[in-house]
């Protein structure tokens, strides 16, 4: 549940950070957030299919940080991108290890 809340979080920033310069990247952090709140009611009912709800948030957020940096700072800096994708990759497998 707190990988999932961390990631709301982030994305709604991501979202707020976004919303006037581009819309449809500020929407897509949106459904992001969206698609992890429904990730932490899954793990507080202890669903089977929790974890397959954080990682479709989890690729989602990444797909919107990866348009962020396309479209609206207009440069992708793949260490910092890679980097990103190893902590999500690293958070969504202690999920997987500890939240079942």
């Amino acid at each position: 549940m707190l990988v999932a809340l961390g990631l709301v979080v982030v994305n709604t920033f991501g979202a707020w950070a976004v919303s006037r310069r581009k819309p449809v990247v500020a929407r897509l952090f949106l459904v992001a957030a969206m698609v992890l709140t429904v990730a932490m009611v899954a793990y507080g009912f202890a669903d089977a299919v929790a974890w397959w709800v954080l990682l479709a948030g989890a690729v989602l957020g990444y797909l919107a940080s990866y348009l962020n940096a396309r479209l609206v700072i207009g440069k992708v800096v793949w260490p910092y991108h890679l980097l990103r994708a190893a902590v999500l990759a690293a958070l969504l497998t202690a999920a997987r290890m500890l939240g079942g």
